[in-house]
């Protein structure tokens, strides 16, 4: 059996009672705490367990537990698990404080998949973190795994979210990696940016419909199960569609025309003869959004993670104490502590 494995920066082997220390200061650390199955508080006899107990468990069951270490002076910068399942199996990690941000997890995420897929023959590897871990998703990202989509209540809460009287049952996110596939991005990010203070868990960045859903329970918008046009508030979000289609036809046409669109809106409105026919509109709406999209494929715009930058800054809205305020019309005022979407940096096209 293989108990060590090199990259150009670490190694990662057994670890052993001499690292104790090293995990139990680690595990101090609050999003360890948060995110993980660790107990809490955190003793020293729990990081003893650790690296006796539980790496013989994982060993027994045909997977592995390691210690990442820097291969120049052998420092434990962080733990990684590779855990046998029905089918393959799965990974997770934890780093300690002062090792992140230097990409020494990606570099053993990706070192252990492939010692998993070439020694230990596994047809699948699985990623899972609870709904809102953005730094183990973002690993995830780099090494190339493929978001799949969310679990509900399908992890146990760590016991320091227990603590601070959390659900004890928590979404997850899920994600894979199969043999021979590149263990790079796939595609641009699709989360918030360093530095963007959210308030709030961002829903999943692929399902439009969850984003507005959120926005909406977030912000105290209606959310209506039957279909019905009778509403006031369709002049609203007419309205709102026109202002973002002006706002669309001015950056690809220029200023005159959208200031044509504009005009052009202001008559349809004063034309409203009550006609409200709820088919066609389902029918308007689905075609927009589709060639929407087919117009963010031809022109390569990741529009999820465009849309992942606009969650993130809608979300930003909300008052200091977590209050809504509105415009006259409904439309949600920005609060103090709003920031816009970093568009160009999701794009590519700057920093």
């Amino acid at each position: 059996m293989t108990n060590e494995i090199r990259t150009e920066r670490l190694i990662l082997r057994t670890p052993t009672l001499a690292d104790t220390e090293a995990v139990y200061e680690a595990c101090q650390d609050e999003e360890i705490a948060k995110w993980t199955g660790i107990p809490f508080p955190y003793e020293r006899a729990n990081a003893e367990s650790f690296l006796t107990t539980v790496t013989e468990e994982l060993t027994a069951r045909g997977g592995r537990n390691y210690g990442v270490y820097l291969s120049d002076n052998q420092t434990l910068v962080a733990t990684l698990a590779l855990r046998k399942e029905s089918v393959g199996g799965s990974v997770g990690y934890w780093t300690a404080p002062q090792y992140r941000g230097q990409g020494f997890m990606v570099e053993a995420v990706k070192a252990a998949c492939a010692y998993a897929f070439e020694t230990l023959g596994w047809p699948r590897i699985e990623w899972r973190a609870g709904v809102g871990n953005w730094a183990s998703r973002k690993v995830a990202w780099k090494a190339g795994f493929k978001f799949e989509g969310v679990s509900r209540r399908c992890e146990p809460r760590s016991a320091f979210r227990l603590s601070q009287g959390d659900d004890p049952l928590m979404d997850a996110w899920v994600g894979s990696l199969l043999p021979g596939e590149k263990m790079e991005p796939r595609g641009r990010w699709h989360g918030p940016i360093s530095g963007q203070n959210v308030p709030v868990v961002l829903a999943d960045a692929n399902r439009p419909d969850d984003l507005v859903r959120q926005f909406h329970q977030v912000y105290g918008l209606p959310v209506v199960d039957a279909p019905d046009a009778s509403t006031d508030r369709i002049h609203m979000r007419m309205g709102l569609i026109l202002e973002e289609t002006a706002e669309l036809v001015g950056a690809a046409y220029g200023q005159e025309a959208r200031e044509l669109i504009e005009s052009a809106w202001v008559k349809a409105l004063e034309s409203d003869d009550g006609t409200r026919d709820i088919v066609e509109i389902a029918d308007a709406l689905a075609d927009i959004v589709y060639v929407v999209y087919g117009a963010a494929l031809e022109l390569g715009i990741d529009l999820p993670a465009v849309l992942s930058q606009v969650q993130a800054s809608n979300m930003s809205k909300l008052m200091p104490d977590g209050s809504v305020k509105y415009r006259e019309d409904g439309k949600v005022l920005k609060g103090p502590d709003f920031f816009g979407p970093e568009i160009a940096k999701v794009l590519g096209l700057g920093n």
